[in-house]
This record gives structure tokens, sequence and C-alpha cells, in this order.
């Protein structure tokens, strides 16, 4: 399933956001679980969402993800803006 992802768009490059963000989610998901299952704390989703976006943004500022990386995107949801 993740390789159909990786592969599922002709105009995204390997460096797209389309390419890395579901690993990026899953990677989440599983550090919030295991927070949950073995200290106790909460599960929501409102702490995944965060915690994917400020990773999203500190990528951003350190250069790893740049603005090609986010073309193509229709901006269907929130606008993307990197900070220098």
């Amino acid at each position: 399933m993740i390789l159909s992802w990786f592969f599922s768009s002709a105009f995204a490059s390997t460096d797209h956001v389309r390419v890395s963000l579901p690993v990026l989610i899953l990677w989440v998901l599983w550090k919030v679980r295991n927070q949950a299952c073995f200290v106790g704390a909460p599960f929501e989703a409102s702490q995944v969402i965060a915690m994917i976006d400020r990773f999203v943004e500190q990528l951003g500022r350190e250069k790893i993800f740049s603005e090609s990386s986010f073309k193509g995107d229709r901006g269907g949801g929130q606008q993307v803006t990197l900070s220098s």
C-alpha cells in the first residue's frame, strides 16, 4: 500500500511532500500510540495533526522541503508557507 502511494503520481518527484507524508503520518501515529499505551498519555487526533504540522514546518525551515516539494498540489486544504 505504501509503495502504491509512493508511485501514485507521475508528477511528484521523490522529494515531493506526497511521497513522505504517508510515512510521516504512520510514524506519528505509532509514536502517539506508544505514548498512550506505555505512559498513559491521551491519544488525541488534534495532537497527531499538530505533531505532523510542526514536523513539516521544521523540514521547511531546515530546507529539506522547498516550494517545489509542494508543486502540483491543488491546495484543497490549508495553504502551506515555508519560513525562511
